[in-house]
């Protein structure tokens, strides 16, 4: 019992990998209880709910990797270098995620780049002719790399993650653990009901509350579960790193007297 207490603390508790894929699961389902002004209001447009969540969730990520290449001793040196890497992808999803900072400021899309973007934004992703490299094709791999990297993975390794020759090794750090398959599975699945109801039940679509809960959010919010697996990831590494760090400074339990 004290090994499996010791092992929970070195990862997230339940508040992290349950309680928040929960959370948003309920944020998306329920609003639309509240009548579809209110539900627009609420969760819709640059300044809603899952525009604004995924920036912070992304911009809380950013934080977590900082806090964790602040001190990386005792990480493999490549595990530095892909932290480095994925704090840049973080800063450019975040920044085209508000436009880099025009949803904010509310400054003017300049000329040039109006006229070839499809939405007359300040950002890369919607620019005409370049879309598919810069907007389609980074969602396809990131959807790839969570279900066979934060799914499949997590779990064929949970048996040896804490086998003495795997443990503070490459794939140790850089792999997750399994706690991160609910927020992976809900981000995989948030665009599936939209797809399914489209195809095989568009009857349904007269309903406003599927329209609201299902089909009108459903690519923000597999955005929104993405950013959120991507700052429970790096909090993971954190506190697995913190864990790691306090075992190595306590001093090894002496020997009993016979």
């Amino acid at each position: 019992m004290m090994k499996t207490d010791a092992r929970a603390r070195r990862d997230l508790g339940p508040a992290w990998w349950l309680g928040l894929p929960l959370a948003s699961l309920a944020l998306c389902w329920l609003t639309p209880l509240l009548g579809r002004r209110q539900w627009h209001a609420l969760m819709m447009g640059e300044r809603g709910c899952l525009e604004t969540g995924t920036f912070l969730w992304l911009l809380a990520a950013l934080v977590v990797v900082g806090l964790v290449l602040r001190r990386p001793r005792g990480l493999p040196q490549t595990m530095i270098v892909l932290l480095v890497l994925f704090a840049i992808g973080l800063v450019y999803f975040a920044g085209e995620e508000i436009s880099w900072g025009q949803h904010l400021l509310g400054f003017q899309t300049p000329t040039p780049l109006a006229r070839i973007n499809y939405q007359n934004e300040f950002n890369l992703h919607n620019i005409k002719g370049a879309r598919e490299y810069l907007n389609m094709m980074p969602k396809r791999l990131i959807v790839y790399a969570v279900a066979a990297g934060a799914v499949i993975l997590p779990l064929l390794l949970a048996r040896w993650r804490h086998h003495p020759r795997y443990r503070s090794g490459l794939w140790d750090w850089l792999i997750p653990t399994w706690r991160l398959v609910p927020v992976s599975i809900v981000a995989l699945l948030a665009t599936v009901p939209h797809n399914l109801i489209i195809r095989c039940r568009p009857d349904w679509l007269d309903g406003p509350y599927v329209l609201m809960a299902l089909i009108w959010p459903a690519e923000e919010f597999k955005e929104y579960t993405i950013a959120l697996l991507f700052l429970l990831y790096a909090v993971s590494i954190l506190v697995r790193r913190r864990a790691a760090r306090a075992e190595s400074a306590d001093p090894p339990p002496q020997a009993q007297v016979a």
